[in-house]
């Protein structure tokens, strides 16, 4: 059986990200045609889902004195095939905030429907899920946040 590619994107920050001693902005860099996971993820069949749209290539996480930028950019521009309100319906970014950086000081496991988890190291505090429909917090994400 195929395993489709899905792509959770994983920040875990400490608290220092959001402190004033860090020089804004910071830039990951991630290495391009790397999409393929272990080398044994494929895409899925749709036509829509052209090679490099998961390719994640650059973080950019910027701040004013009110909040927190996150600018993510993808091998191939992103489109909107299926017209999703908010210009997004292919990717879907996962986001895990560690902010005080303390082992099992949070949650392991990724929001609901992900089925995995993270460390004990890097247990986080806030997620944040951007996809093209607006959707609520979910019941389950609801309680268990902090």
């Amino acid at each position: 059986m195929k395993r489709y590619l899905i792509l959770v994107f994983l920040i875990l920050l400490s608290s220092t990200l959001f402190g004033e001693s860090i020089k804004y902005p910071l830039v990951f860099n991630d290495p391009v045609n790397d999409d393929k996971g272990p080398g044994t993820y494929v895409y899925p069949t749709d036509a829509v889902f052209k090679p490099g749209s998961f390719d994640l290539t650059k973080v950019v996480i910027d701040a004013d004195n009110e909040n927190v930028y996150f600018k993510i950019s993808f091998r191939v521009p992103i489109e909107n095939p299926w017209g999703s309100p908010l210009g997004l319906s292919i990717q879907t970014i996962h986001i895990y905030i560690d902010k005080d950086g303390k082992e099992n000081s949070g949650f392991r496991d990724f929001i609901p429907g992900v089925r995995a988890q993270t460390t004990p190291k890097s247990a986080w505090d806030i997620a944040i899920l951007v996809e093209g429909w607006p959707t609520e917090l979910k019941a389950s994400v609801k309680s268990s946040a902090p």
